[in-house]
């Protein structure tokens, strides 16, 4: 491949998952769009107007109290794509997992700057409206309720963080910093442990942050070191390296964390050379 050809490739990559205000992602295949599974234990569950890929674990046993992962999709994508690409619900056989589809193409984050903001859509209502149907059918643990987001569903859930931290026990934010003005704005009524997976050199949704008028980013580091205080913890002043690649950066309390992986290389992705994510996000999970 020439030069001229990497660069457009990396152009390309980087306009299908770009994921900043009004942007979309159609590199899903239609086998992704279409939010079936022939799987038994897999549903597509309507509330209203909305909906959400539902996969629960089989055989299920209605003495036994589930926990829950939400994972939310990328800016463009769908429920199903979501679950395809994490496959969280294939490796997390105890918890529940479903996987919301956002109202239009991205969520409303808590910048008060994109589409569903302007057209009014609630996403924290709908994640309250899934969250009631779960305890109304099966046999849930409230007290280990979990959020997991890729790109845009990463700063989604970071909004859920900010509104609902009495509800998850923890929150997972993968390939996203946060948003300017929910940082400003955030206020979380308890304490909440925060996972954040973010490559230094992501180009989409920079792990530094970005100056804008209408979607400013502070740093990832700056979101961790947000989520430490807010939980009064100490976030480690320097990296530790597992590996050339991997660094990390921790807070752990008894009860609360906040860890910051960061991968040198790696770009804008849900996976990378030297860290699976959806593993390190359920070992997480499996601490609290």
């Amino acid at each position: 491949m020439t030069f001229a050809n990497n660069i457009t490739a990396a152009v390309i990559m980087a306009l299908l998952t770009l994921t900043g205000c009004n942007s979309s992602d159609n590199s899903a295949t239609d086998a992704d769009n279409s939010a079936t599974d022939a799987d038994n234990s897999s549903q597509v569950v309507l509330l209203g107007e909305r909906e959400f890929l539902l996969k629960v674990p089989q055989p299920y046993n209605e003495n036994t109290q589930y926990p829950v992962i939400m994972a939310f999709h990328y800016s463009g994508g769908n429920a199903n794509a979501m679950a395809k690409i994490t496959g969280l619900d294939k490796i997390a056989g105890e918890y529940i997992v479903a996987y919301p589809q956002s109202a239009v193409e991205e969520w409303n984050e808590g910048c008060d700057c994109n589409k569903p903001y302007r057209l009014g859509i609630d996403d924290v209502a709908f994640v309250d409206e899934i969250l009631a149907h779960l305890k109304s059918g099966y046999n849930i643990n409230t007290d280990r309720i979990f959020a997991a987001g890729y790109s845009q569903g990463g700063l989604f859930a970071q909004n859920l963080a900010c509104k609902r931290s009495e509800v998850f026990r923890a929150v997972a934010v993968v390939s996203a910093p946060m948003s300017v003005q929910l940082a400003d704005n955030c206020q979380p009524t308890t304490p909440i442990s925060i996972i954040m997976i973010h490559a230094e050199d992501d180009a989409v949704l920079p792990f530094h942050g970005q100056v804008h008028p209408n979607f400013g980013l502070i740093s990832s580091i700056d979101a961790a070191l947000f989520w430490a205080a807010h939980n009064q913890l100490q976030l480690d002043s320097n990296w530790q390296f597992l590996s050339d690649n991997i660094r990390l950066r921790s807070s752990d309390g008894t009860d609360y964390k906040v860890k910051l992986y960061s991968p040198v290389k790696g770009g804008h992705a849900w996976n990378f050379n030297g860290l699976n994510s959806s593993e390190v996000v359920l070992d997480f999970f499996a601490e609290h």
